[in-house]
């Protein structure tokens, strides 16, 4: 993973992300093509940048968000 975020800058402080995990994120990041859609979802993709940001930047933490508020781990079901 170090060679993989070699690129994401770090930040001097505290750096929180604040990903979007509502039902419209679930879809495919390719798009609902018939015989090209991915399995790999948006959420997926938010995820891997909320964990690439924050290995470069321990100081912050992650705060998932659905309809404009803070959504707690067990509510991510």
């Amino acid at each position: 993973m170090e060679i993989a975020i070699a690129n994401v800058p770090g930040v001097a402080g505290k750096m929180y992300v604040c990903p979007d995990v509502s039902g419209s994120i679930r879809s495919p990041v390719t798009g609902l093509w018939r015989g090209s859609t991915s399995a790999v979802t948006c959420v997926d993709v938010a995820g891997l940048m909320a964990a690439a940001i924050l290995r470069k930047n321990p100081l912050g933490g992650d705060y998932p968000v659905r309809d404009g508020r803070r959504i707690y781990r067990d509510e991510l079901a």
